[in-house]
């Protein structure tokens, strides 16, 4: 990988999120398509609408993941009704990232940012 990148998890379909990433940003440096693994298999994501200044300290890149600017059927790579593993890599360094998922569009009972498989399930009694 290129730069640093996020990981979470996922099942049933890809949620509607919000992904953003801060860096120094220079020419040398700059990729404009995002890798996104899923499961092991390479997808791209391309935002060719996104305009990219070229500043002189730090820059906010912003990628609201829609499905239709990945280079192929990111849901047919899913695991129907089990945790899929999300690695997202921005192709640069950055020094800060953060996601938002947008509850009106996506289950939040579907997405996790610690593994699932470390999840115990709990039961309390009283």
């Amino acid at each position: 990988m290129k730069g640093l990148s996020i990981s979470f998890w996922i099942r049933n379909k890809f949620p509607a999120i919000v992904l953003c990433g801060v860096s120094p940003l220079t020419r040398d440096n700059y990729q404009p398509d995002v890798k996104v693994f899923i499961n092991g298999k390479t997808f791209f994501y391309r935002d060719v609408e996104a305009e990219y200044e070229w500043p002189i300290s730090f820059h906010l890149h912003i990628f609201h993941m829609q499905i239709e600017k990945f280079n192929d059927d990111v849901d047919a790579a899913l695991l129907e009704n089990e945790w899929n593993h999300v690695l997202v890599d921005f192709g640069f360094e950055f020094h800060k990232s953060g996601i938002h998922v947008l509850k009106e569009k996506s289950s939040m009972m579907d997405i996790r940012f610690t593994n699932p498989e470390n999840d115990v399930n709990m039961e309390f009694t009283l």
